[in-house]
């Protein structure tokens, strides 16, 4: 998905409050990153600056994707579970990983720096600061047909949806500046259906 700019700025100024609060509160005991900074951002705090249902919008785009719009309408509750933000800085890294309690995962990103180019002899292209995604296959794709790794150098503006079960990571980058995303879940489930036949 690309994010419209207006909503980016909005992110950038609420994300810099959170980033510069002294009692900002670390969710980095819970993730994998290896990062100084990974701040979480209140479910309230996105509720109050009316940002909440466009998340909650972009999970349900997505899943109408899979399993279409008619099933999802009325019938199908998505929540968010939980957001931070990642301030990432040179030689800063995610390794593999996924996430559990919830269905859904994304990010989105804020800011890009100018990466440092490494230039390394007889090396195709530049990964730095890629997010990689792994599914289960170990075989090559053209005996395959499909792919078991896949990565994206992002811009600011995209925004990224995936099954949490997905493993995933971020390489590391060269260079001054910081590389800042949002990163959420969502859990999603069908609504129990009453039947009023069994009322008594």
């Amino acid at each position: 998905v690309k994010i419209d700019d207006d909503i980016i700025s909005t992110l950038i100024d609420l994300t810099d409050n959170i980033l510069s609060d002294k009692n900002k509160v670390s969710n980095g005991f819970n993730l994998a990153g290896q990062l100084e900074q990974e701040i979480i951002i209140p479910i309230e705090l996105l509720k109050e600056n009316n940002l909440y249902d466009f998340f909650t919008d972009n999970l349900k785009e997505y899943l109408s994707q899979i399993i279409g719009k008619e099933p999802l309408e009325n019938n199908v509750d998505v929540n968010l579970t939980d957001m931070w933000v990642n301030s990432q800085y040179e030689n800063e890294y995610n390794p593999m990983h996924w996430h559990e309690g919830c269905t859904l995962s994304a990010t989105m990103y804020l800011k890009i720096p100018e990466y440092t180019p490494r230039n390394i002899k007889g090396k195709k292209g530049e990964t730095d600061g890629n997010i990689i995604f792994v599914n289960n296959n170990h075989n090559s794709p053209f005996e395959s047909l499909e792919n078991g790794i896949y990565g994206f150098q992002p811009a600011v503006g995209d925004m990224f949806i995936w099954p949490s079960r997905l493993m995933h990571g971020v390489y590391p980058f060269k260079g001054d500046g910081e590389r800042r995303s949002i990163a959420f879940n969502g859990l999603h489930k069908f609504k129990k259906e009453v039947n009023n036949d069994n009322k008594r």
